[in-house]
C-alpha cells in the first residue's frame, strides 16, 4: 500500500517527452512508481483527470533581498526541503492571482503577493502541503508562508 496515489493525471516528467495519462505513486517521501493504473491502494488517494502531475517539480523561486530581514545568509528555498515532489494542477487556470497585501513580515511589516491559482495539490516531502487552496496544517506546522506566491 502506497502513502499517496494521484490518479489519471498527464503527466509531463521532465525528460521532454509527451505529457502521458499515468498513475503516480508516493511510499516513504518519494516517488515509488509512475504507470498506467497502478496496482494496490493508498492510505491517501488523489484524483487528477484533466490535471497535469509534474513529480519531481522542483520550486527554486524566492524572494532574496526581503529573506535577508530573517535570514542573513539567504539560503535558497530548497535548502529546508522546500522542494515539490509532486505538483497537481489545472493547465487551463494556472497562473498568479490578484495582488494583495500580507503582513507577515518582522515587527508586522507589510509586503504583497500574488498567490498561485490552478494549483490543486502539492506534495512535498511526502506530504500533501497545499491543497484546495489553502496550505495544509502539516505545511504550516513547518513553517511555510510562501512556497506558493
Amino acid at each position: 500500500m502506497y502513502d499517496i496515489l494521484i490518479k489519471g493525471g498527464r503527466v509531463v516528467d521532465g525528460s521532454g517527452a509527451p505529457a502521458y495519462r499515468a498513475d503516480v505513486a508516493l511510499q516513504d517521501g518519494r516517488v515509488a512508481a509512475v504507470g498506467a493504473a497502478l496496482p494496490g491502494g493508498a492510505r491517501r488517494v488523489i484524483g487528477a483527470e484533466g490535471r497535469i502531475v509534474a513529480p519531481g517539480f522542483i520550486d527554486p523561486h524566492t524572494h532574496f533581498d526581503v529573506q535577508l530581514l530573517w535570514d542573513g545568509a539567504a539560503r535558497p528555498a530548497l535548502e529546508p526541503g522546500w522542494a515539490g515532489d509532486v505538483v497537481v494542477f489545472d493547465p487551463d487556470t494556472i497562473g498568479r492571482g490578484e495582488e494583495r497585501p500580507v503582513f507577515d513580515m518582522p515587527g508586522g511589516g507589510m509586503r504583497y503577493i500574488r498567490d498561485a491559482v490552478g494549483i490543486d495539490t502539492v506534495v512535498v516531502n511526502g506530504e500533501v502541503a497545499w491543497t484546495a487552496g489553502a496550505y495544509t496544517d502539516a505545511a504550516a506546522a513547518a513553517g511555510a508562508i510562501c512556497a506558493l506566491n
